[in-house]
């Protein structure tokens, strides 16, 4: 199993990253079939270090005598400490209240794709995730609709990068009518 590199889990700072650590976990369990469950469970707990490892111990300390906790029994305890439903509530509604507001389109649309995550059922398929995308846009950017997420995103990205050279060439523009004149005349010498 270690040969596998399963990943340390130490505290988490976001719901996903709990929940990212099980799946990597059971997704190395699958290369190793011949694992029974309470084997997993006792795998996986080698892997929690610091407050998730105390957090842990405190898990065990309550199971009746001699009780070897299953893969599953390890699962529900350890999303129902780190996966909170209030933190779930709360992401999801950052999802819902994300603006494009002053980010580029390309730290929009990571944002908007990181926070999605919480809200599977806003963007359970293309047209709603489209709107979704849509909805969060800057006001002059909404001239696409019925487009699909996909195209929703390229034409963003490409509709930010003509702004961007319009805008480096306005800029150079100004900057070379600023500019003096350089003059092919002699300096006059007064005397």
């Amino acid at each position: 199993f270690e040969g596998l590199r399963p990943p340390i889990f130490t505290t988490c700072p976001e719901p996903l990253a709990a929940d990212d650590w099980l799946r990597t976990i059971e997704s190395k369990f699958t290369l190793l079939p011949e694992l029974t469950e309470q084997e997993k469970a006792r795998y996986a707990a080698q892997l929690l270090h610091g407050p998730a490892g105390a957090s842990h111990a405190t898990f065990l300390a309550r199971q009746e005598k001699d009780h070897v906790p299953t893969w599953q029994e390890f699962r529900q305890a350890f999303r129902a400490h780190y996966i909170l439903a209030s933190l779930m509530e709360q992401k999801q509604c950052e999802f819902r209240e994300l603006k494009q507001g002053n980010k580029t389109m390309m730290q929009y649309v990571q944002s908007f794709i990181h926070l999605s995550q919480y809200a599977p059922e806003d963007v359970a398929d293309d047209p709603r995730r489209a709107a979704r995308l849509l909805h969060g846009f800057d006001p002059t950017s909404r001239h696409t609709w019925g487009a699909s997420f996909t195209d929703l995103v390229d034409i963003a990205l490409d509709m930010e990068n003509r702004l961007r050279i319009a805008n480096e060439d306005q800029k150079r523009k100004r900057q070379a009518n600023r500019a003096p004149a350089s003059s092919s005349q002699k300096p006059r010498a007064n005397y």
